[in-house]
C-alpha cells in the first residue's frame, strides 16, 4: 500500500512539473518575444532617424549655398552703394539686371530709401513703389536683424503680378549706423522647390521649410502646397526644438496640422533664421515591423496552443512510464560514443563512460535524473523533447533508429553538439525505454555556423551597398580602415571617370585624390578620409577630385566612419560636384571688386589694396610705390555733344591704354565718372614720373573714330610717392589729388608731381 502511494504521490509531481515547465517555457518565450518586438522597433525607428538626417543635412547644405549666393549679390549692391551720392547715377536699373544674369532664382533686385520708397530696380513697374509695410522693410528698419545678417521673408505675394515671392534682404546703413534704406532680392519658390526635392524620398516622406517663428515657407510633395504660409507654433515638434538650443533635433509626436504621428528631424540652416524638417508617417515607418510581429506572434500562439495540447498527453504518457520497472539491458561500455538510456519519464537510465568523459558528470551525478533539465539547453527543450516522444511511441522495433541533432551542456557550462541515433527498446516485462547513441560533431557545427554567419554577412553587406549605390543621387564610395576602396556608385564613377574595376580594391587617396590644385603633394596625414579613419570623427569639408584625364574639380564631401557591432570597419565619403558653385562665387567676386564698363578695379578694391600697399611701406620703412591720379580733361563735353556711348568708349579705350602699360603687379582703379589711379608697386618718383608721361603722351596721340567723327582726348597726371609717415590712403589719394588739381590749373594735358608746395 505504501509503495502504491509513493508511486502515486511521484506521479502527481511528475504531471505538475510537466506543467510548470510548459507554461514556464511559454512565459519565457513570450516575454523574449515581446522584448524581440521592442528591439527591432527601436531599430528600424533609429534606421529612419538616420535615413532622415541625412537627407535634412543634404537639403541644408545645398540651401546654404544657395542662400550664401544670393547674399552675396545683396552684398556687392550694399559695397557699391554710397550714401552720399545719388543711388540712381552708379545703380542704374541697367546694371541691376546686369547684377541678376547670373542668378535666374531672383526675378527682382531693388533698393529703397529709408521711407520704404523704391528707389531703383532692375523692373521699371517696380520704380516708385511704398513697400514701407513689407516684412522685410520692417525687420530692418527695427533692427530686428543684426546688421551682419541677412533676413529671409515670410512667403508674400507681389502688388503688380501677385506672384508667390520670398525675399532675401539686407539693411543700408552709413557709417554711423543710420538706417537709410534696404537692398532686396526676389526669389521665386522654384529655388526651394529644387532644394526640397534634391532626391526621391522613402513612402509619405516628407520636407519642409519653416523660419524661427514658425511660418511654412516650403514644402514637399507637392501635396502640401496648402500649407505654405501657416504656422507650426503651438506644435510639440516645433516646441521641443526651439526650446532644445540645439542644431539638429529628433522627434516623435503627432503633427499639429495633420493631426498624424510623424517621426520628424528638425536641422538648422546656419545664419538664416530657416529650419529644415523631414518627417515620415509613423504608420508608414513601422508597417513591415508590425506585419513581422503579427505574424510572429500568430506563431507563438499556434506553439503554445499545441504545447497546451501535448501537455496532458505527456503527463499521461509519464504516469504510464514511471508504473514500468524495465531498464535496458545490453549495456555497451566499451563504445566511444555516447551511450544513454532514458526511461518512459526522460529521467537517466544508462550512461556509459564516453557519456561521463564528454559531458564532465559521473553516473552517480547523472543517474535517475531529468536528461532535459540537466544537458538540454532550454530554448532546445521543446524540439528535444518532441523527438524524444516521437521515439519513445514508435510503434516497432523493426524500424529503423531515429536521426537526430542537438545541443548539450557539460558540467563546465560549456556547449557540445552531439549527433544522436534514438531507438526504442523493449524489455521481457514489456518496459518501455530510448536507447541512444551520440556522436561528438561540435567542430563541424561550429564550422558550418561560422561559413553560414560569413554568408550572411556578405549577403547583407552586399543588400546594403547595393541599395545605396542605386539610390544615391550624389557620388558615394566606401574604404576600409586601409583607404582601400570597397564599393563607389554610378554616380561617383561618372563624377571621376573611371570604370569600377579601376576603382575598386585601389587606394582612392592614391588614385584620385593625391594632389592638392597648385601640384603639391597631399599627404595622408592631412586627407579628412583618412582622418575619419584615425579618430572616427564625421567631417564636412570642401576639397578637391582628380579626374581619370587628369583635370581637378572641386567637391563638397561628408565623411562619416561606418561602425559596425560597435567597431569601426572602414568610412563611406559622400560628394557633390560644385564646379558651378565655385564659378559662382568667383564671378560675385568680381563683379564686387571691378567696374564693369572699364574693368578697373573700383574704388572700394582699389583703396583696400592701396590701404595694405601703405602698410607693406609703413613695416619695412620703404618709400618705393607711387601713386597716379588721371582725369580726362573736358570728358563733360564728350558726353554733352556725342552722348553717354561715346563717352563710355573714350573710358574704355582710355582705360586699354593703361593696361598697356602696366606690370602684373600694378592696380589700375577707376575712382569715379572720369578720375582714374594708378598704383605702381616697387617704383620710385622718377620711374613713376616718367611712366605718367609716357602714358599722358599716348592718349594724347591716340584717335578715336566715332562713325563720321573722330576724336582726340587728353589727360592730366598727378603724382606722389606711398610715405611712411602718411596716417592712411586717404592721405596718399590727396596728395596725388593735388598734383592733378595742380596740373588741370596750369593748363591740362600735363604731368605734375607734388611737392609741398602743392599743399
Amino acid at each position: 500500500m505504501t509503495k502504491i502511494t509513493k508511486m502515486t504521490r511521484m506521479t502527481r509531481m511528475t504531471g505538475i512539473s510537466v506543467w510548470v515547465l510548459t507554461c514556464s517555457v511559454i512565459a519565457a518565450a513570450f516575454l523574449w518575444l515581446a522584448w524581440i518586438a521592442y528591439d527591432e522597433y527601436r531599430s528600424v525607428l533609429n534606421q529612419e532617424y538616420r535615413v532622415l538626417s541625412v537627407k535634412a543635412r543634404q537639403r541644408q547644405a545645398n540651401l546654404s549655398g544657395a542662400l550664401r549666393s544670393v547674399d552675396l549679390l545683396l552684398q556687392s549692391v550694399v559695397e557699391d552703394w554710397t550714401p552720399a551720392v545719388d543711388p540712381l547715377q552708379t545703380l542704374t536699373e541697367k546694371e541691376l539686371t546686369s547684377r541678376l544674369r547670373q542668378f535666374p532664382e531672383v526675378f527682382n533686385l531693388l533698393i529703397t530709401d529709408a521711407q520704404g520708397r523704391v528707389l531703383v530696380s532692375n523692373r521699371n513697374d517696380v520704380t516708385g513703389l511704398d513697400v514701407a509695410d513689407r516684412e522685410y522693410f520692417q525687420v530692418h528698419r527695427q533692427a530686428t536683424v543684426k546688421p551682419d545678417d541677412f533676413h529671409v521673408s515670410r512667403p508674400f505675394r507681389t502688388r503688380r503680378d501677385n506672384t508667390f515671392v520670398i525675399s532675401v534682404s539686407r539693411a543700408l546703413r552709413d557709417a554711423q549706423g543710420h538706417f537709410l534704406g534696404v537692398v532686396n532680392a526676389t526669389i521665386t519658390p522654384k529655388l526651394f522647390d529644387d532644394i526640397l526635392r534634391i532626391d526621391e524620398c522613402t513612402s509619405n516622406c516628407q520636407s519642409t521649410l519653416i523660419n524661427r517663428e514658425g511660418d511654412i515657407i516650403n514644402a514637399y510633395p507637392a501635396a502640401l502646397a496648402p500649407l505654405v504660409g501657416k504656422n507650426l507654433q503651438g506644435g510639440i515638434a516645433f516646441g521641443e526644438h526651439m526650446a532644445s538650443g540645439a542644431t539638429m533635433t529628433k522627434h516623435l509626436n503627432e503633427v499639429k496640422l495633420a493631426q498624424v504621428k510623424r517621426v520628424s528631424v528638425f536641422l538648422d540652416v546656419p545664419h538664416s533664421g530657416l529650419i529644415i524638417v523631414m518627417s515620415r508617417d509613423h504608420a508608414d515607418i513601422m508597417a513591415d515591423w508590425q506585419r513581422a510581429i503579427i505574424g510572429q506572434f500568430i506563431g507563438f500562439a499556434a506553439a503554445t496552443g499545441l504545447a497546451l495540447f501535448l501537455a496532458p498527453l505527456v503527463v499521461r504518457r509519464e504516469r504510464h512510464l514511471v508504473r514500468s520497472e524495465a531498464f535496458a539491458r545490453n549495456l555497451i561500455e566499451t563504445a566511444n560514443v555516447m551511450v544513454v538510456g532514458l526511461d518512459d519519464a526522460g529521467r537517466i537510465s544508462l550512461f556509459n563512460a564516453a557519456a561521463e568523459q564528454l559531458t564532465g558528470y559521473t553516473r552517480a551525478e547523472v543517474l535517475g535524473r531529468d536528461w532535459f533539465e540537466s544537458l538540454v539547453p532550454k530554448d532546445r527543450f521543446p524540439e528535444v523533447w518532441q523527438e524524444f516522444v516521437h521515439v519513445s511511441t514508435h510503434p516497432t522495433i523493426a524500424s529503423p533508429a531515429s536521426q537526430f541533432e542537438n545541443p548539450i551542456l557539460t558540467k563546465d557550462g560549456q556547449v557540445r553538439h552531439i549527433s544522436w541515433q534514438n531507438s526504442r527498446i523493449n524489455d521481457k516485462y514489456h518496459r518501455v525505454a530510448v536507447l541512444s547513441f551520440g556522436r561528438d560533431i561540435t567542430q563541424k557545427v561550429e564550422e558550418e555556423e561560422a561559413l553560414h554567419a560569413s554568408k550572411a554577412e556578405v549577403e547583407r553587406l552586399s543588400s546594403w551597398k547595393a541599395l545605396l549605390i542605386n539610390s544615391a543621387g550624389e557620388g558615394i564610395y566606401g574604404v576600409d580602415l586601409f583607404g582601400i576602396c570597397t564599393f563607389i556608385n554610378p554616380v561617383a564613377l561618372s563624377l571621376l571617370g573611371f570604370e569600377e574595376a579601376d576603382v575598386l580594391g585601389k587606394d582612392q587617396h592614391a588614385l584620385f585624390h593625391h594632389q592638392h590644385t597648385d601640384g603639391s603633394h597631399y599627404a595622408h596625414a592631412d586627407c579628412p578620409i583618412y582622418q575619419t579613419l584615425r579618430d572616427g570623427v564625421m567631417r564636412q569639408v570642401e576639397s578637391s577630385f582628380i579626374h581619370k584625364n587628369e583635370v581637378f574639380f572641386p567637391v563638397q564631401m561628408t565623411v562619416a566612419p561606418i561602425i559596425q557591432t560597435g567597431v569601426q570597419t572602414g568610412a563611406v565619403v559622400v560628394f557633390q560636384d560644385i564646379t558651378q558653385r565655385k564659378k559662382m562665387e568667383a564671378e560675385l567676386t568680381r563683379l564686387a571688386t571691378t567696374d564693369e564698363l572699364t574693368g578697373c578695379a573700383n574704388r572700394r578694391h582699389f583703396m583696400r589694396t592701396l590701404t595694405l600697399e601703405l602698410a607693406r611701406i609703413q613695416r619695412h620703412s620703404i618709400t618705393e610705390s607711387a601713386l597716379l591720379m588721371f582725369d580726362l580733361d573736358h570728358f563733360k563735353q564728350v558726353n554733352d555733344r556725342y552722348g553717354h556711348a561715346a563717352g563710355d568708349l573714350v573710358l574704355q579705350v582710355f582705360t586699354d591704354g593703361l593696361r598697356a602699360f602696366l606690370r602684373k603687379t600694378d592696380l589700375a582703379g577707376r575712382l569715379g565718372g572720369e578720375e582714374f589711379a594708378l598704383l605702381l608697386t616697387g617704383t620710385h618718383l622718377a620711374n613713376a614720373q616718367l611712366l605718367a608721361e609716357r602714358l599722358r603722351q599716348r592718349i594724347a596721340d591716340t584717335t578715336i573714330p566715332l562713325g563720321e567723327h573722330s576724336l582726340v582726348v587728353t589727360t592730366s597726371v598727378g603724382v606722389t610717392v606711398l610715405q611712411v609717415s602718411d596716417a592712411d590712403a586717404e592721405s596718399v589719394l590727396a596728395r596725388a589729388d593735388a598734383a592733378l588739381y595742380a596740373a588741370k590749373h596750369q593748363g591740362r594735358n600735363r604731368v605734375v608731381v607734388w611737392d609741398a608746395s602743392l599743399r
